[in-house]
């Protein structure tokens, strides 16, 4: 989401799924106020996303049995923010699109 944000905005493709550093740049540009708002939360999404992303990273366990329960909804809650800041940027071209696409990811997480 945040890498189709900064597309929209005009930058060029970003190789990386660092959330530190695609947020980093949402906020250099002007499309992120309050930084502490999604830089916390970057560095979360960050830690799941490597875990998740290497499994072979020295674990000894399974990636999903590294996380708790509250650990996994923050981290889903951190990322629905991403979802919001793009209907806020995209407008309501891809709005209903986007909606429905939290909306779907927000019942999936209740179950």
């Amino acid at each position: 989401m945040s890498k189709a944000i900064l597309i929209h905005a005009g930058k060029d493709l970003v190789h990386t799924h660092n959330m530190s550093k695609l947020t980093q740049s949402l906020i250099e540009i002007g499309l992120i106020g309050n930084k502490d708002d999604f830089m916390e939360p970057a560095r979360a999404l960050n830690q799941v996303f490597w875990m998740s992303r290497y499994p072979q990273a020295e674990l000894e366990e399974a990636p999903y049995k590294a996380f708790s329960q509250a650990q996994a909804e923050l981290a889903i809650e951190y990322g629905l923010n991403y979802y919001d800041l793009a209907m806020h940027i995209f407008g309501d071209d891809v709005k209903p699109i986007l909606l429905d696409k939290r909306n779907e990811i927000q019942q999936l997480w209740r179950q």
